[in-house]
């Protein structure tokens, strides 16, 4: 009976879960990349503009940390 459960656990029930994210590829971001950044405790016209400065790629190739400059900070 374990047995059976652990199969369809790990055959069955996490094919449902697909993250929409990882069946799409998506460009990673590059230096010179503008973003936004979103603060919750402010509405959406205060928040802040940024500019990629650096990007850390990981094991994978794929960017996992940026070094995004605003105006009076860098924020990593």
């Amino acid at each position: 009976c374990r047995q059976f459960w652990k199969c369809w656990y790990q055959d069955h029930l996490q094919e449902l879960q697909q993250r929409r994210c990882w069946r799409f590829k998506h460009p990673d971001v590059k230096r010179g990349d503008v973003v936004i950044i979103h603060e919750d405790n402010l509405p959406p016209l205060k928040w802040l503009l940024g500019a990629i400065e650096e990007v850390f790629t990981g094991s994978d190739g794929h960017v996992r940390v940026v070094l995004v400059c605003i105006k009076r900070d860098a924020l990593k």
